[in-house]
């Protein structure tokens, strides 16, 4: 075995040991194919891109080469533009940052690209206040939202949960991310008990602070760089 697919098999078998509940999204945004691959030999099937070509191309190669297990979660700002690339691309699982009610309404309008596929989507908060961050902050547009999604209920589209990022611009990251993530909980359960929702999904938690984010109840953690750096860690 390459001493690289050694590295990245040792680096999935440490994350593994904690993951509990949580499904572990593999982040391979700019890396090659390569690295792809050999995580998924190691058995991961779960990645996450930000960008909706380089997902195409990775997805398509996947499909090019008859690996049909996969699933790919879009986790960057999705622009209404490239909605119908995104709603073509093979085996996309979740979209984890539908983040105000203008994309979500683009979303149910081109449904029908679908063609019978399902895909689970989140829906982003803003849980940091930063204002460089995408999201749903206010609770009247949540509202609005969760209302819009209850008029879709039988669409190929299913809400699933929701998304979040913990603070960056802090002195205490780990700290402000406990913040964050207890918000999001909170704010999933309160959803839960006034829209009689159940088992709503929390995408929470990056290679800096995702043991947190187990901590607090996430069912996705969304790990690139401790995965796939190039570096020693």
């Amino acid at each position: 075995m390459p001493k690289r697919n050694e590295i990245l098999k040792e680096r999935f078998e440490q994350i593994k040991k904690d993951l509990k509940q949580a499904t572990l999204v593999a982040v391979s945004k700019f890396k090659p194919i390569d690295d792809l691959v050999a995580a998924y030999e190691c058995g991961q099937r779960d990645f996450g891109e930000n960008r909706i070509q380089e997902l195409k191309e990775k997805a398509d190669y996947f499909e090019k080469i008859g690996i049909k297990d996969i699933r790919w979660h879009f986790i960057g700002h999705l622009q209404t533009n490239k909605i119908n690339t995104l709603f073509k691309i093979p085996n996309l699982f979740y979209i984890h940052s539908v983040d105000s009610l203008k994309l979500l309404k683009e979303l149910y309008k081109k449904k029908g690209l679908l063609e019978g596929r399902v895909i689970h989507f989140l829906l982003e908060i803003k849980t940091s206040g930063e204002e460089e961050k995408e999201g749903i902050e206010s609770i009247e547009e949540l509202h609005e939202v969760i209302n819009l999604v209850l008029a879709e209920k039988n669409s190929a589209l299913v809400f699933s949960g929701f998304m979040t990022m913990g603070k960056i611009r802090t002195d205490d990251l780990l700290k402000e991310a406990k913040i964050c993530f207890k918000k999001l909980k909170d704010q999933k359960e309160k959803i839960e008990i006034q829209y009689h929702f159940s088992n709503l999904k929390l995408s929470m938690g990056m290679s800096h602070d995702w043991k947190i984010a187990i901590d607090e109840g996430a069912d996705f953690v969304r790990v690139g760089s401790l995965i796939f750096s190039d570096q020693d860690i």
